[in-house]
C-alpha cells in the first residue's frame, strides 16, 4: 500500500488503508504501507501486523502535500528496504502525492504490477486562484505519470472511479470504503454525560478534519438559525478552520467543540447522536464519517459529494441537501420527527452492514488482484 499519509495521522484515506490492511491480514496476505514521514514516528515500524516504511519528507501546504526529501540517502534506504520486503503487487492510494510516484517507479523497476485506487471526485483547491491553478497542474502531472503504467485502476466510489477519466485513466470498478462491523461498539450510554448533554436533548454531530471545505461552518450557521432550546451540536476534530468556527459559534453554549478525538470516541459520539450532519464542499471519495455514523444508527444529512449520493440513494436512507437553506430545513424536520430519525438510521445501518463490511470488501478485492498479479507475471515471463 502506498499513500501520502498513514497513522498516526488521522483521515479518511488513512482509515481506509488501515482497515483494508487489517482485513487483508485476516485473509492471509502480508501487508506493508509506504507513507511520508511527517511526525515523530519511527521511519520503520510494525503496527498490528502491518509493516510501515516512512519516507523522510518536506512539509508543504501545512503538511497536506509532503514531498520526499530531495537527494536523501534516507529516502533511498527506505526504498531499498521496501524492495527487500519483496512485494508482489502495489496498491497506490490517490495520485496526489509525489511519494506515490516514487513507489510507482519502484514497482516498474522491480517489474511488479501496481494498481491505482482513487479517493477523490474533483480537484483539490488551494487558498487562492494562483495556488489552486498550481495544485491543479501538479495533480494532473502526477495522475498522468502514475496512470501511465498502472495495471488497473479503481475508485472508492463510482464518482471517484469516473473522476479518473479526467486524466485519461479508465477505471475497472470500485473498491468501496467500509466499516469494520465486528468492532463497532454498542452505544456508550454515559457519553452524553461526559459531554454535559442531557439525554432528552436532540444531539447533532459533525466529525472530520476541520478544513474550511468540509462544511462545518455551514452547519454552525444553520444550527444557530434554528435556535430550538433542546438541541446541541458536537463538533469533533481539529484543523485550520477551528478558530473561525469558534468565532462563529460565539457564546452559544449549545455548541460543543471536542477537539481531536480518538476513533473509539468518535464512534461513541455517533452512538449517542440523533443526527449526523456532513455538509461537505470537499471533493470526497466515499466519506468514512458517513459510513461510521450510519453503522452506529445515526440519521444522516449530507451534501451529494463523491460517493455520498451513491450511499444515500433513497429518501428512506437519509437526506441529501445542496445549500445551507436546505440543510437548515432538513435539520428542523429531523429535530421535530424522532420516528423519522430512527427509521432513517436503521435503514442506512442495514445497507452498510450488507454492502460495506471490510471483510467482504477485502475478500472481493483479493479476488480482483490475484488475476492482475498472475497476468502481469505471465506477460513479464513472455517478454
Amino acid at each position: 500500500m502506498a499513500a501520502g499519509h498513514f497513522l498516526p495521522n488521522i483521515g479518511g484515506v488513512e482509515r481506509y488503508i488501515y482497515n483494508l490492511s487489517k482485513a487483508f491480514l485476516q485473509e492471509g496476505a502480508d501487508i506493508a504501507v509506504v507513507a511520508s514521514h511527517t511526525d515523530h514516528s519511527p521511519l520503520t515500524e510494525r503496527l498490528e501486523g502491518i509493516d510501515i516504511f516512512r519516507l523522510p519528507s518536506l512539509q508543504l501546504g501545512g503538511g497536506r502535500l509532503p514531498i520526499p526529501t530531495p537527494f536523501s540517502a534516507a529516502v533511498r534506504q527506505q526504498l531499498k528496504a521496501i524492495e527487500n520486503w519483496k512485494p508482489d503487487i502495489f496498491l497506490i492510494h490517490t495520485h496526489l502525492f509525489l511519494s506515490n510516484l516514487y513507489v510507482a517507479r519502484l514497482a516498474l523497476r522491480l517489474q511488479k504490477p501496481y494498481v491505482l485506487v482513487n479517493h477523490g471526485s474533483g480537484y483539490v483547491s488551494g487558498g487562492g486562484q494562483i495556488l489552486t491553478l498550481g495544485l491543479k497542474a501538479y495533480e494532473r502531472f502526477l495522475a498522468r505519470q502514475i496512470g501511465k503504467h498502472t495495471s488497473a485502476a479503481f475508485g472508492v466510489s463510482m464518482a471517484a472511479a469516473e473522476w479518473l477519466s479526467e486524466f485519461e485513466i479508465i477505471a475497472q470498478g470500485v473498491i468501496p470504503n467500509g466499516v469494520d462491523m465486528v468492532t463497532i461498539p454498542a452505544p456508550a450510554s454515559d457519553f452524553r454525560t461526559r459531554l454535559g448533554i442531557s439525554h432528552d436533548t436532540c444531539l447533532i454531530s459533525f466529525a472530520a478534519r476541520l478544513l474550511p471545505e468540509k462544511g462545518a461552518d455551514s452547519l454552525v450557521s444553520a444550527f444557530q438559525s434554528l435556535n430550538p432550546i433542546k438541541t446541541a451540536l458536537a463538533i469533533a476534530g481539529d484543523g485550520p478552520a477551528l478558530p473561525a468556527l469558534r468565532a462563529a459559534a460565539g457564546n452559544d453554549s449549545r455548541i460543543h467543540f471536542l477537539g481531536a478525538c480518538s476513533h473509539p470516541d468518535v464512534l461513541s459520539l455517533f452512538g449517542v447522536t440523533d443526527i449526523m450532519a456532513y455538509p461537505s464542499r470537499y471533493p470526497e471519495g466515499q466519506p468514512t464519517t458517513i459510513l461510521e455514523a450510519g453503522a452506529m444508527g445515526c440519521a444522516v444529512i449530507a451534501t451529494p459529494r463523491g460517493g455520498t449520493a451513491e450511499l444515500i440513494d433513497s429518501p428512506d436512507l437519509g437526506i441529501i441537501v445542496n445549500s445551507e437553506a436546505e440543510l437548515e430545513a432538513a435539520l428542523r424536520r429531523l429535530i421535530e420527527d424522532a420516528p423519522l430519525r430512527k427509521r432513517l438510521g436503521q435503514n442506512l445501518q442495514k445497507k452498510i452492514r450488507l454492502n460495506h463490511d471490510w471483510r467482504i470488501i477485502a475478500a472481493n478485492t483479493l479476488a480482483m488482484l490475484n488475476p492482475i498479479c498472475k497476468d502481469f507475471t505471465k506477460a513479464a515471463t513472455t517478454l
